[in-house]
């Protein structure tokens, strides 16, 4: 009886073998891992990434989800930091195994993309916008903009001053602006300075710039303290500030980033991502409001290129499964579906194409989109 055991064991384990996978549908659910800021300076972010997600993903799971499974999402505190990314990267890996992953700011995509092209792990961001992101990875893309655009747009705004000072805080996404300003108008730049994202008196730097007598001053600050503090600083220094057009970036958008310094603030050009236009765009960003809460930060184009980015990749696993590469390839040679990127393409490149920065000027208090 034994042997009859034994040996009908092994003709089952023949049986299995020899089965072809293909022919068997995957019934494991979909996971895929999040790196996002959830603690730090950057943590504001995280928590309304979370918002946006977890909107798209009851989006995506009444719609069928994976193989009619719910998809799932596991949250990991990538604190838009290289090490901690890489760490947490790894984790996503080994311990939840998740099957793809869904990098945020632009210091955890680019430290984990050595670990995405050796361990051929699809990863696609929908906010990270680093030029540096190009040929980074094969296994690696992002539905943002990039940040050229937004440095096209702001070396188009900043050209027509004979004398630019510029203040760049040192981190992968200010940085790869001020080096495009710097390149391009090499001749209008009259001082260039940088601080450290731990600084919180700005006063010696923005007394150093006045001294050059700018025409304009390219503010370029990560969002959040450091902002905050360098534009109430400059809000001590009005009347020196009378005749200086102020320019900067996302860093000033919201409304609620200018409260504490509304005077210096008004006038100020910034400029960000395309302007949301679609009715289901505003529709969806709505419900993200109405169903998860506020989202002053992200509101906006961010909100439906991370939207696009997961409902994208989700697309791509339904099409041909959960394998990297080939989902790599359907997401890289198909038109991509969504409410920011419907019908762009990648084109051979990590961010898919076809973007244009939005301008936007503060007028009595509020960012208005300039046409």
């Amino acid at each position: 009886m034994k042997k009859l055991s034994i040996l009908a064991l092994s003709a089952m384990l023949l049986v299995g073998c020899q089965s072809s996978p293909s022919t068997e549908a995957d019934t494991s659910p979909l996971k895929i891992g999040v790196l996002t800021p959830l603690s730090g300076n950057a943590a504001m972010y995280g928590e309304e990434t979370q918002k946006i997600l977890n909107e798209t993903l009851q989006k995506i799971n009444a719609e069928g989800g994976y193989n009619d499974q719910d998809v799932e999402l596991i949250y990991e505190d990538g604190k838009c930091s290289g090490t901690d990314a890489v760490t947490a990267y790894q984790k996503l890996m080994d311990i939840d195994q998740v099957d793809f992953i869904m990098p945020w700011c632009s210091n955890e995509s680019l430290a984990v993309a050595p670990l995405a092209t050796e361990y051929q792990m699809l990863s696609v961001t929908g906010a990270s916008s680093t030029p540096n992101l190009e040929g980074q990875s094969p296994f690696l893309y992002s539905f943002c903009y990039s940040d050229k655009d937004i440095s096209n747009q702001l070396i188009s705004q900043l050209k027509t001053y004979e004398k630019v000072a510029v203040i760049s805080e040192q981190n992968e996404y200010n940085l790869g602006i001020q080096q495009a300003i710097e390149s391009d108008l090499a001749d209008q730049i009259v001082i260039s300075e940088t601080f450290e994202k731990t600084t919180t008196d700005f006063r010696n730097i923005i007394e150093k710039v006045l001294k050059t007598q700018p025409d304009a001053i390219m503010l370029n600050p990560f969002p959040g303290p450091t902002a905050t503090a360098l534009g109430k600083q400059l809000n001590e220094n009005l009347d020196a500030l009378t005749n200086i057009q102020l320019v900067s970036q996302i860093a000033y958008l919201t409304d609620d980033s200018r409260t504490e310094f509304p005077e210096v603030a008004e006038g100020m050009i910034i400029v960000d991502a395309p302007v949301v236009q679609s009715s289901a765009g505003q529709e969806f960003i709505a419900q993200v409001k109405a169903n998860q809460g506020e989202i002053p930060m992200l509101e906006g184009y961010l909100t439906l290129s991370l939207h696009d980015a997961l409902y994208n990749l989700v697309a791509a696993a339904n099409a041909v499964g959960k394998d990297s590469v080939k989902a790599r390839d359907y997401l890289v040679s198909n038109k991509a579906k969504g409410l920011a990127v419907e019908g762009q393409k990648f084109e051979g490149k990590n961010f898919i194409q076809g973007f244009e920065a939005g301008v936007f000027k503060i007028q009595d208090a509020k960012a208005v989109a300039q046409d």
